[in-house]
């Protein structure tokens, strides 16, 4: 499962770049997350494409903003820790 990692994390303001670090297990390279939103899935649109089984075409977004990240779900099987992904 892939995580986000802040290189400031000590600091108490958070501000970009972010990084989205992928599972031990992935064969992914660390991204560089700059703000806007990120698209991430197998379809040939996505600002990240990333191929691997239970991906959809659009499997989340990644929004990248000044104060902070959100993960939006594009589709239901999104899941991050324990638990499934709305927004």
């Amino acid at each position: 499962m892939p995580r986000l990692s802040h290189p400031f994390s000590s600091t108490s303001v958070q501000t970009a770049p972010w990084v989205l670090v992928p599972s031990k297990h992935a064969r992914w390279p660390r991204l560089l997350l700059t703000p806007g939103d990120h698209a991430i899935g197998m379809g040939a649109g996505m600002t990240v494409r990333l191929e691997a089984a239970g991906l959809a075409e659009c499997h989340a977004i990644i929004h990248v903003a000044e104060n902070g990240v959100t993960l939006e779900a594009c589709d239901p099987r999104t899941w991050i820790n324990d638990g499934v992904v709305r927004r």
